[in-house]
Formats: structure tokens, sequence, C-alpha cells
């Protein structure tokens, strides 16, 4: 029987065998059923491998993970044994990020539901795998492109206009700040304020000057960082909770940011210290006339006196209590990133743990894999060097899980002891005694890898600026090339545990079959095959290409990867992939074509005069 579609034999005297899995096929919960029934339909249509895509939990229409029981799972474990199909992977896209960012900030009560969704997902994937990989979606928090990634912006004049944000590390509170906002701060004179030097005891409206954040990115080019940070009082591990490593890594325009709010809220200590000073020296007079008022003997003048002392010293205690406030807020107050990333670290450290605990408990083949998607170019987490930093600051997290019993909480709580807040320290439950640093390293390393979306990288195409001259070919051979350096660049660093295969235009968010788009989607799934042959590591790959029908979905991923299609009437002549599609996949007669493991099992049936079994 030929092989007249697939690329590796003709005949069974000079196959050669595919040595890396085939692209399997994401099976979408609810829009084509529950799982029992749409794994047969789509193994009908020659899926060898699949991936289940779990929906948000609808019990009224069966769906989510805690909606199937012990017999149903079984039944998806089974149906997929029996066909020889890999189910390689379970993917929750129902969460909207692993850092619990709500409408009010970050908030720990949203991590921890969170982490108990991604719990659901990996019980579901211990009881219908063999092992493979657990997908969580990331848009960790919203942040620009223009100033962050030389050559893209979401839009024209983003630069001028985009908006940093900024958190509390204790409270999760989040703040923006647009680069052209203006606020009136004090005029600075060697680091103080201007007014203060000339002799004056309080600022006047001249001592004022108005400032946008694109100043202070000037002042930062013109002075350098250190310079910057002298000048606004930004003192690692003093007047701010990051080390001089943390706020020199910190770019252009995070730390001019942070130097805006610094100056701002010293505006408020200034003010705050001017009615301090004011209330101290009124008490300290007051404290005096009361004493004479009582060596004289005189009890109206010390009743009015201890009033005033009272009154001016409740003045004094605010004012203090004001400054403090002030001060360890400015203290508390972060890059976005710096409060962001340390939860998504833990959520996937603990989600990491939990997929090790079912791995060992459930005695599955291979391990379950955390694989956390790109998603969209406008959130952390869709770029490659962010897949790359969450997917590091994840597993050190894990590390720090696994061997430490008390460990300080992710969440950045604080309490106060012998007058300092100190960060709150938790019982860590994930803490496994004997494991080793060394042995957790590697655990971490298994369990916490990153899902590629080809199409997902493909977005970042828009925003992708043309140069004066340029042709849109001539941009697009540039993108190309951008592309193919994220890959080759995600491939070397060892993370890529998943890749979802799809194609697109350019322009927006789409799902076609590979080969029907714009971006170099057959190379980069060539360049990571062949990276699995050398590794011996290959990453599981689904195809996503659903938007021209789920009969392409199959067909386009089996053309782009020589998948054998085997036919029992074409005589040896070329059949077409129009025709495959046409003429059975979607049709309700018999095929003539036989697919991918069925041709093995066929042959048990069937032989020819010579014994030569069929291929």
């Amino acid at each position: 029987m030929a092989n007249v579609l697939g690329d590796n034999y003709y005949s069974s005297m000079d196959r050669e065998y595919q040595k890396a899995p085939e692209i399997g096929v994401t099976l979408f919960e609810g829009v084509e059923g529950r799982f029992p029934q749409s794994l047969a339909a789509k193994i009908k249509m020659g899926a060898g491998a699949v991936e289940l895509q779990l929906n948000a939990e609808d019990f009224s229409k069966g769906l989510g993970a805690e909606s199937y029981g012990e017999e149903a799972r079984q039944d998806i474990k089974d149906i997929a044994d029996y066909n020889d199909v890999r189910i390689h992977s379970v993917h929750m896209s129902h969460v909207p990020n692993l850092s619990g960012l709500g409408k009010q900030g970050f908030d720990e009560r949203t991590r921890d539901e969170i982490v108990t969704e991604i719990a659901k997902e990996i019980d579901f994937a211990g009881d219908v795998t063999h092992g493979g990989s657990v997908v969580v979606h990331t848009g960790e928090f919203p942040r620009p492109l223009a100033g962050k990634y030389a050559g893209f912006e979401a839009y024209p004049g983003e630069e001028r206009e985009a908006t940093i944000y900024l958190a509390n590390k204790e409270t999760g509170q989040v703040m923006e700040l647009s680069m052209d906002a203006e606020v009136r701060i004090l005029k600075k004179k060697d680091g103080k304020p201007a007014y203060l030097e000339e002799g004056k005891e309080s600022p006047s409206s001249d001592d004022f000057e108005a400032k946008r954040p694109t100043d202070f990115v000037n002042e930062i080019k013109q002075f350098g960082k250190d310079e910057f940070m002298k000048m606004h009082g930004i003192k690692p591990s003093e007047t701010v909770n990051m080390t001089k490593d943390q706020l020199k890594s910190l770019d252009e325009r995070e730390l001019a940011a942070l130097g805006f709010f610094f100056d701002a809220q010293n505006t408020k200590v200034e003010d705050a210290m001017t009615h301090y000073e004011y209330n101290k020296s009124h008490y300290l007079m007051y404290k005096q006339q009361l004493e004479h008022a009582k060596s004289r003997g005189n009890d109206d003048d010390v009743k009015m006196n201890q009033h005033m002392v009272d009154s001016f010293r409740l003045g004094m205690e605010h004012g203090a209590r004001e400054l403090e406030q002030i001060k360890m807020q400015l203290k508390q107050i972060l890059p976005v990133k710096e409060v962001a990333l340390q939860r998504t670290a833990d959520t996937l450290a603990q989600a990491g743990v939990m997929a090790f605990e079912t791995t060992k408990e459930k005695k599955l083949e291979n391990p379950l894999t955390l694989t956390p998607e790109n998603i969209s170019p406008y959130e952390y987490g869709s770029h490659p060097d962010e897949m790359i930093e969450m997917v590091t600051r994840a597993r050190k997290q894990m590390v720090e899980r696994l061997t430490k019993p008390i460990i300080e909480d992710p969440g950045g709580r604080m309490e106060l002891k012998n007058g300092e807040k100190v960060p709150v320290m938790l019982e860590n439950p994930f803490y496994k005694k004997g494991v080793s640093v060394e042995k957790a390293k590697e655990l971490a390393e298994e369990h916490i890898k990153a899902t590629l979306d080809t199409q997902h990288l493909g977005m970042w195409e828009r925003h992708f600026m043309k140069k004066q001259g340029e042709t849109e070919d001539q941009r697009q051979e540039r993108f190309d090339k951008w592309y193919m350096e994220q890959v080759d660049k995600l491939s070397e660093k060892g993370i890529i545990g998943n890749v979802h295969v799809v194609d697109g235009m350019g322009r927006g968010h789409s799902h076609l079959p590979i080969g029907q788009g714009r971006y170099p989607v057959q190379e980069a799934i060539e360049k990571l095959r062949a990276k699995g042959k050398l590794t011996g590591h290959f990453p599981y790959m689904s195809s996503e290409g659903h938007g021209e029908g789920p009969e392409r979905q199959l067909t386009q991923a089996w053309a782009a990867t020589g998948k054998g299609i085997y036919s029992a009437m074409a005589g040896g002549r070329q059949v077409s992939w129009t025709e495959v599609e046409g003429s059975y996949l979607g049709q309700q007669r018999p095929p003539g074509y036989i697919v991918g493991e069925y041709a093995k099992g066929i042959s048990q049936d069937f032989t020819l005069w010579s014994g030569v079994t069929l291929e």
C-alpha cells in the first residue's frame, strides 16, 4: 500500500521511520461536545495525538474539569489508549493570569482561586493522560511596548503617552502613571528643596515647577542611572525595597516613573515636615510657658497653656505618623513587574510541585509539566524574553518551595516587629524533607517549561515599526528574521515544553492552519524538531489552526510534517490533500484511506500472497 502523500517513503522497501512525535490537534470542550464523544470523533478523522482544552466550569452544560467523574475520566483515557492515540496536553484557557491581578490590584484571595483552578487541571491531566503538558495562560500585568522593546510600539506616539505602572508590594495596589502626566514638584538645588537653600521657612508658588515623566527620562539619558538615583533620593534597600542591581536593571521609563513618584511623594514629605516643625516649635513654646505658669501658681494660665501643649503635641504626633506612613509607603512602591513576578513565580512553583506529586502518585510514564503560554503582546508574559524570565523565576521559587520549611510570604505581606516592618514568614506546605537543592533544580526544570503559540508570537508583527522608505515586503522580511531569532532563543534556553502550531495573516488574532498565513511557522517547527533530534527532548505540538474548519486543522498539520496517508485506491498515483479533505474528512461514506497507526493493525487481518505485511 503506497504512502501517496507522506514524504518519508513510497513503499515498505525504502521507508524511513519518523522519529519525532506527530503534530496533534487541540480538542475544544463545549464547541465540539464533551470529551468522550468528541475525542472518538477526532480519532476517526485520523488524529494521532490530542490536546484537551477545558472550559470554565458550567455544570448545567457538563463543562469544566470537575464535570468529569472517575468513570468519564477513565473512558477518555481508554478511548485514547485503545486507539494508540496520545493525549499529550491539557489546556485551561479561562484563567487570565497567574499573578492574581484583578480590578483592585494584586489580590492573594484571587491568586489562591487561580491556584485552585490549576490544581483541578493537574488532577484531570493525571487521570486522563500518561503525562504531558498542562497549559495555563499568562497576562500578568499591562505594560507598554515602545521603549521596552526596540522596533515595536502599540500605537503611533505610544512612547510619549504610554502608561507606566507602579504597585505597592504589601497591599498589591496598582498605580497608573501616564508619561505625559504633569505634576508640580518642589524645585531642587543640589538634591535639596531650593527654598530651604534660599533661607525661606516655607515654599511659595514660585518654588514649584511642572514636570512630566518624560523629563525624568531625559535626566537619566543626560546623567546616567546612578546619578539620577542620587538626585531623587532613591537609595537601594533604604528608601526603596530593591537592590542596586535590581534598580539598574530597570529600563529608563520604569526608573523615571519611580523617580517621578519619589519627587511627588517627597513634596508631601516636605509639606508634612513643615507642619510637623510648626507643631513642634509651638509645643515647645507652650510647654515652657506652662512651666512658668506653674511656678507662678497662676491656675488660669496653667489651664490655658496645658490645653495648648496638648493640642500641639497631638498635632506633632499626627505629623510624625503621617511622615512615617509616607516613608513606609515610599519604600513599598515598586515597578509593577517587581510586585507581580514574585506572585506569578510562586503560583507556577506551587503548581509545579503539585505536578511533580501527581506524576509520582499516579505513576505516570512521563512527567506532568506546567507550560504557561504566551498570549497578548499588550501584557507581560507574551514576549520571549518575558517567557524566559518567568520560567526562570518560577523554577527558582519551586526550589525554595521544595527545600525550605519556612518561606517569606510571596504575597508581600508585612508585620511589625520591634517597631520595624518585616516580611511575614509562612510555614511551607510544599516542603519535602530530604530533597536536596540540586534535586529540586532538576525537578523544577522538568515540571516548569513554557508553551509557545506560533500565532501569538506572530501577533507582534502588527506592532513592528516600518522604517522610512521600506516596502511592506521588506518589513515582513525583517519581522520573519526577528520571529526566527526568538524561536532560536527559546529553543536554546531549553524552556519550550509545548507548541501550539497556528498560522496567521499578521494583523490580529487568528487560527489559520499551518502554511495558510504569513508567518514562518513551518521553518520554526522544523527547527524545533531538529533541536529535539539533537537533545532527545521533543516539545509536544498541537494544531490549533481550526479557522478553516476541523478537517484542514488536521490535514494541513499532516502536510507540513509529512505524516503518511495510505490509499487502497490510488494505484500509485499522487493524491492531493484537497481530494483527501473533500472525499473523506467530514463525510459519512467509508474512507479510501488508512491513517497513521491504523495501518499497522490492519496487517494482522489481511496479508498478501507473498506474506509481506500491509503498510
